[in-house]
Formats: C-alpha cells, structure tokens, sequence
C-alpha cells in the first residue's frame, strides 16, 4: 500500500458513514483499535458542530442532526486545519447539498443555521480597527463601523429561537439581523434592523462613500422622504448604534 493508499483507507476508516471490514483490515493491527480511534475523532467533530448549532439540534433532535454530520463528513469533509472553521464549512455542505432535508424537518433549519454561525463568527471575529485608523464621527465623512460584526438577512424571525428549541417561528419573517460583540461584555447581541438601516449600514461596511450619500442612497431606495421624522429616526440609530459600539467613527483622512 502506498502513502496515498494509505491516507484515502485511513479517510474512508474515519470519515465513512460505514467504513468497510477490508478499509479497517487494510490499516492493519486489530480492527476494533481502528473503531475506536473513529469514534474518538468523530466524537470530537461532533462535540465542534454541536457547539455552533444548539438550538438546531433541540428542534430536529441530535441523532436527525448527526445523521447530517454524517453526511458532511463522508461526501465533503473539513478540510481547515482549524477545528473552529469545521461549523463553517458544514454550514456551506448544508447550504449546497442539505437544504431540502433541513426545510423537511423545520421551514426555517436553514436561517438558524446561518444565524447560529454569524453568531459563532462574530465572537471569533479577531480583526481590529486601530484607534488612529478613525476620527470623531462627522455626517459628510467616511464611517467605520466595527469588524466584530455581521449583517444576515433571513426569512424568519430565527433569532428569538432560544438554546432549549422555545420561541421557534411558527410563519415567515423577512428581516435583516446585525450580529456585533458588544464592547462592554464582549457578547454577541443582534439587532433587528429596519430595510433603510441595513441599507444604510451595507453601504457603511464598505468603507467607500461618504455617510451623507449613504443616507441619500437609501432614502432613495426606499423611496422615504428626508424630513423631520427621518432625521429625528436617524438621529437615534447613529447614537445607538455609536453607543453599541458598532459605529467607531469616521475615516481618518490621509493628510498630504
């Protein structure tokens, strides 16, 4: 058997839904070693998805979820060298190969799913903005908002979903979600954001035009007018969203 033999035996051993007699005689030494190394390292990939996706598995059940597992691991399994990027990437195999058993067992698996990991991603976030990379915030200038943060639109109101399975969405809901690490508690809270705030803030995240454009961009889109009530309702996003800590400031500009 060559190294590449080898390493595609060891692969079906671990990673196959059901691994053959010969694949585990073909490894050599007794069998039931090469079982219960599976179990250990299948073990571990589980306890590494389960984390990410609690309140999935109290709506579907662990044992409908590991059967899905079981699935990504054998027809397209990890291949970041970090356990943390696992749930990622099983969230990509299900968007792709998985979407019609999730939406037979809850119309609204697939939205928790991606909730779930923008909630995962956002408290793994490890980019920084440095402090001289921002000013105080001014209305004509670029604005910058924080990394720590994700904005998700789904089709259901998933993330009022408790860890236990409570408060599941009994009908459609579209919205936008923004996920941010609270500066104070470091904990991901998500907001609920109104069509001309996440319009507003995709633009922001793009660090390219000025705010006031921005706004005029989404007033635009929405077709709102730019009267008392507008800016009086801006007025409080911007301090709110300042005081979360997911607007920083405005872009420092580069003075020649």
């Amino acid at each position: 058997m060559t190294f590449f033999d080898y390493q595609r035996t060891l692969r079906e051993v671990l990673l196959a839904e059901s691994p053959s007699p010969a694949a585990l005689t073909a490894l050599g030494h007794d069998p039931w070693r090469w079982e219960a190394y599976r179990r250990m390292v299948r073990s571990r990939f589980y306890q590494v998805i389960d984390h990410a996706f609690e309140r999935l598995i109290a709506v579907v059940g662990a044992d409908r979820f590991h059967s899905l597992v079981d699935r990504f691991l054998a027809e397209s399994p990890p291949e970041s060298p970090y356990l943390r990027d696992v749930p990622g990437e099983f969230l990509r195999f299900a968007e792709r190969r998985l979407a019609a058993n999730l939406e037979a067992l809850a119309p609204f698996a697939l939205d928790l799913m991606r909730f779930e990991w923008a909630e995962l991603d956002t408290a793994y976030s490890h980019e920084e903005v440095r402090a001289d990379d921002f000013e105080l915030f001014e209305m004509d200038r670029v604005a910058v908002l924080s990394p720590a943060l994700r904005l998700l639109d789904v089709g259901y109101g998933v993330h009022r979903l408790a860890t236990d399975g409570s408060g599941a969405p009994t009908a459609p809901e579209s919205m936008t979600l923004c996920l941010y690490r609270d500066r104070a508690s470091h904990e991901v809270e998500t907001l609920e954001l109104t069509p001309v705030a996440a319009t507003m803030l995709r633009q922001i995240a793009d660090r390219k035009t000025p705010l006031t454009q921005i706004v005029r961009n989404a007033a635009v889109a929405h077709h709102v007018s730019i009267d008392v009530a507008f800016i009086d309702a801006l007025s409080t996003l911007l301090a709110d969203l300042t005081e979360r800590g997911v607007l920083l400031g405005s872009q420092r500009t580069t003075e020649k």
